[in-house]
């Protein structure tokens, strides 16, 4: 009977550690600040409030016209770089490819491109892929089709 007390209470313990994970829809909660037994003020530190942050000399991503996609045919073990300009489209057997965006990271950046695509396969009701597809990320981002494998190589 001790064991389940004490089980009970570890448990309890661990969960107090854990982050509070915000549910579908909801942004979450900011991250902790130092720690500070006192309540918490929204006012700025006074040498903060002084100072205007440093103003950025360029932006985070640069648009591009066009997307370079890498296209993997696992039936016939082939691959190619397909040139869609942003606005267009292209075919790949059944998959309808629309490139909305493409961007890339300023010089000085670490080297990146971005594509924002819709694809649609053999089902016009439920895209392939919407959303964005990232260079340097290709795990997290790429369309897995039976036949085809679709990622973003660059953009120019």
């Amino acid at each position: 009977m001790i064991w389940k007390k004490v089980g009970i209470a570890l448990l309890s313990a661990l969960l107090a550690l854990l982050p509070v994970l915000p549910i579908r829809g909801q942004t979450a909660p900011p991250p902790p600040g130092p720690l500070s037994p006192g309540p918490v003020s929204n006012a700025p530190p006074a040498a903060a409030a002084a100072t205007p942050p440093a103003p950025t000399t360029s932006p985070a991503w640069l648009p591009r016209r066009v997307a370079e996609l890498q296209i993997v045919d696992k039936v016939n073990a082939t691959h190619r770089i397909l040139a869609v300009p942003v606005g267009g489209s292209a075919r790949v057997g059944a998959l309808a490819i629309k490139v909305k965006a493409c961007l890339v990271r300023p010089p000085g950046h670490q080297r990146n491109a971005a594509a924002y695509l819709d694809i649609v396969g053999k089902n016009p009701a439920a895209p392939a892929f919407q959303g964005w597809m990232v260079a340097a990320e290709p795990a997290a981002s790429v369309l897995e089709d039976p036949i085809y494998d679709v990622r973003v190589s660059g953009c120019r």
